[in-house]
């Protein structure tokens, strides 16, 4: 009974470690001008899908597995890729589009230079969108919008992306 006992304990234990390490599993599959990313569960064989990269091409051969450092990179400079293509758009870029995918792509850095990255493009639409906001509050020539214009002013100083933008 003991070695019975044993034997399923020890039984259990692998297919947990098994179905854990499946778990921090990613597969990619090519499909027709897209990449189809799929994550392995919490099973020992069992994948579940986790988002398709529609006009993305690997230019290397496709892998059996992938880790989460392999697939996490290529999803931010997705997200990334989108958020440039908004500001190619004639007239006004779509602000609230661009800060969705650089959201999106936020969570998808995992290095600090990804993160600071975004983080700095960010700060950069917050920033001029204050600035903008001071100038139309400054044309008003009042002191109440005087008041507000100082106040995004003071604003848009903290949001800076690195260090040589603080002495501009």
């Amino acid at each position: 009974i003991k070695y019975g006992i044993a034997a399923m304990a020890l039984l259990v234990l692998m297919l947990l470690g098994i179905s854990n390490n499946n778990s921090s599993k990613y597969y990619i599959y090519p499909k027709e001008g897209a990449l189809e990313i799929w994550k392995g569960r919490f099973s020992p064989k069992d994948k579940q899908f986790f988002m398709v990269l529609h006009g993305v091409q690997l230019d290397q051969e496709v892998k059996t597995v992938y880790s989460r450092s392999d697939v996490y990179p290529m999803i931010f400079d997705y997200h990334l890729e989108k958020a440039d293509t908004l500001l190619e758009v004639p007239g006004l870029p779509d602000f609230e589009g661009i800060k969705g995918y650089l959201y999106q792509a936020r969570s998808y850095a995992i290095t600090p230079e990804t993160k600071n990255k975004v983080k700095g493009r960010l700060n950069s639409i917050e920033r001029m969108i204050l600035l903008y906001k001071a100038d139309v509050a400054v044309s008003k020539n009042s002191e109440d919008s005087l008041k507000a214009a100082l106040k995004d002013l003071q604003k848009a100083s903290g949001l800076v992306a690195n260090p040589t933008q603080q002495q501009e």
